[in-house]
C-alpha cells in the first residue's frame, strides 16, 4: 500500500509518518527542505525516539521517499496513493491545494481520503474549499475524504546540531478523525479513531490541550523558564494552567452533554502531566511561538473565553493567560507583529485587531493582568 504525507516535519514524519508505517504503508513525503528529502531518499528510513522521563524506544521507519513539492512527482504520487495526509501548517494549507488538485484529477474518480493534521477548526472544510477553487470540474472531489483529524501527541523539533532524520516524541498515539467525512473504502490506519459530531473533540483539543500548552510557554517564558517540562514543574505556572483548562473543561461540559465533567478533569490532570516529559526537552520557544494565530478569535485562548461567557462560566486564569500571550517574545513573524501593536496601538487595539475582542471590561481587565504579570517578573 502506498501513502503520501505533505510535510516531513516533526508531526509529518513524528506522528502520522508512524502510524502509516505500522499499518503497512510506503510513504512519500512531500516537502521543500531539499537537505532532508535528499537524507530521506538516501537512507530510505528515519528513527523515531519514543521518550517518557527515563524510558527510551527506538522505532525505525523505513519504505520512505522524499518528493519536492514542485515536482510533477508530487501529484502522480497522490495519484497513485491508497491514502494521503497534510501536517504542513495552516497556513501552508492553500500552497499544497494546487497539487492535491491535480493529483485528484489523475485518479479518475478513484476514492481517496485525505487525513488533515492541522490545529484548526474545520481544517477539512477549509483544504477542501482550497483545493476546488484549483479545479475546473469538481467531480472528483464527490470521491475524495477531507478527514479533520485531532493531533495530540507532542513532537519537538530537533535540536541545532541534531540528525535532522531522528526525531523525539512522546509514546502518545491515538488519532481521532471526523468520522462523517470519510469516504469508502475507509483507510486502514492503526490507531484511527473515527468520532462523529467532530467539532466537539477539535474543541476540546484546541481549548483544553493547544490553549494548556501555549500558556504554560507563555507563563513559562515570563518566570524564565525554556522548556515546557521545566515551566510546569514551577507551582506559579501550574496552578495557573491548571484552572485555565479547568475552565475550558467546564464550558465544555456545560456545551456538549457528551461530554463529563469527571472525565475532562482526568484528561487536564493527564495533559499536565505529559507537559511534565522532561525527556522531551520541548522548547517553551516552539510552543508559544505565533502568537498572532493562537490568539485570534476562533483559535485557542480566545475561543475558549468566548465559549465562557457564551456558557456563562467565569474565566479568570485564561484571561490571565491571554495577558501573558500578549507578552510573549520570540522572533518569528507572528509573534513580532502582535509585540509591534502592543507598543503602537496599545493593548485594545492589539485585541481588536488579533483576537476580534472589544468588549471594555475584558480589555480593561487584560491591561491590569499585564500589569500584574509585569510587576511579578521585574
Amino acid at each position: 500500500m502506498k501513502a503520501v504525507v505533505f510535510g516531513a516535519g516533526n508531526i509529518g514524519r513524528g506522528f502520522i509518518g508512524q502510524l502509516l508505517y505500522q499499518s503497512g504503508y510506503d510513504i512519500a513525503f512531500i516537502d521543500i527542505d531539499q537537505t532532508l528529502l535528499g537524507l530521506l531518499n538516501e537512507r530510505r528510513r528515519y528513527t523515531i525516539r519514543l521518550v517518557e522521563r527515563d524510558l527510551t524506544v527506538a522505532l525505525s521507519v523505513t519504505g520512505v521517499s522524499g518528493i519536492h513539492a514542485q515536482d510533477d512527482a508530487a501529484a502522480r504520487a497522490v495519484a497513485q496513493a491508497d491514502v494521503a495526509a497534510t501536517a504542513v501548517g495552516v497556513r501552508a494549507l492553500p500552497h499544497i491545494a494546487g497539487t492535491l488538485a491535480r493529483g485528484i484529477a489523475l485518479r479518475d474518480g478513484r476514492p481517496l481520503n485525505i487525513i488533515v493534521c492541522e490545529n484548526m477548526r474545520h481544517a477539512g472544510d477549509y483544504l477542501r474549499e482550497r483545493v476546488t477553487e484549483q479545479l475546473r470540474d469538481t467531480a472528483p472531489l464527490a470521491a475524495t475524504g477531507f478527514v479533520e483529524a485531532c493531533i495530540g501527541r507532542m513532537v519537538p523539533a530537533p535540536r541545532p546540531g541534531d540528525d535532522p532524520t531522528v526525531l523525539r516524541a512522546e509514546p502518545y498515539d491515538w488519532l481521532p478523525v471526523d468520522a462523517d467525512a470519510i469516504r469508502e473504502p475507509a483507510p486502514v490506519l492503526r490507531r484511527m479513531w473515527p468520532i462523529s459530531d467532530f467539532d466537539r473533540y477539535v474543541r476540546r483539543k484546541l481549548y483544553i490541550h493547544n490553549m494548556g500548552h501555549a500558556l504554560c510557554a507563555w507563563l513559562g517564558q515570563l518566570r524564565g523558564h525554556r522548556s515546557i517540562a521545566d515551566a510546569i514543574a514551577d507551582p506559579q505556572v501550574a496552578d495557573v494552567c491548571r484552572a485555565a483548562m479547568l475552565e475550558a473543561a467546564a464550558a465544555l461540559a456545560s456545551r456538549y452533554l457528551s461530554f463529563s465533567g469527571d472525565a475532562l478533569i482526568s484528561h487536564v490532570d493527564d495533559l499536565l502531566h505529559r507537559f511534565g516529559n522532561g525527556a522531551l526537552g520541548d522548547p517553551v520557544s516552539r510552543v508559544g511561538r505565533d502568537t498572532e494565530r493562537k490568539l485570534g478569535p476562533d483559535d485557542r485562548v480566545t475561543g475558549a473565553l468566548t465559549l465562557c461567557r457564551e456558557q456563562g462560566v467565569s474565566c479568570p486564569s485564561i484571561l490571565t493567560g491571554l495577558a501573558a500571550g500578549l507578552l510573549f517574545e520570540s522572533d518569528d513573524p507572528g509573534t513580532l507583529r502582535v509585540r509591534s501593536l502592543v507598543n503602537e496601538e496599545g493593548v485594545a487595539g492589539t485585541l481588536a485587531r488579533v483576537a476580534g475582542i472589544r468588549d471594555p471590561e475584558i480589555t480593561e481587565t487584560v491591561i491590569e493582568r499585564i500589569s500584574r504579570l509585569r510587576s511579578a517578573v521585574g
